[in-house]
């Protein structure tokens, strides 16, 4: 589907309805592609987000079971170490 930039805001449920079915858009201005809109695959992304490395990589720690808790502690001992340098 192709669609001019001026009529875009006018035409978002035709526009909603294509990406439904997979396709790709091109908005152009001027007769000219300035834009492509794909279906988002929320699925791929979230794979892709697992695939990655630095994913889970603290799963196993007991200290960060809760990570509210742990920023906590972590902010605390800092406090705790400025009131002792100003108090010194």
């Amino acid at each position: 589907m192709r669609i001019s930039l001026s009529t875009l805001s006018s035409r978002q449920k035709s526009v909603l309805e294509a990406l439904q079915r997979n396709e790709n858009i091109a908005v152009s201005h001027q007769g000219k592609v300035v834009a492509v809109l794909q279906p988002s695959d929320a699925n791929a992304a979230q794979e892709r987000m697992l695939r990655t490395p630095a994913f889970g990589m603290w799963a196993d720690r007991d200290d960060m079971a809760d990570p509210n808790q742990w920023r906590r502690n972590l902010r605390r001992k800092r406090r705790d170490r400025r009131s002792e340098d100003g108090a010194a």
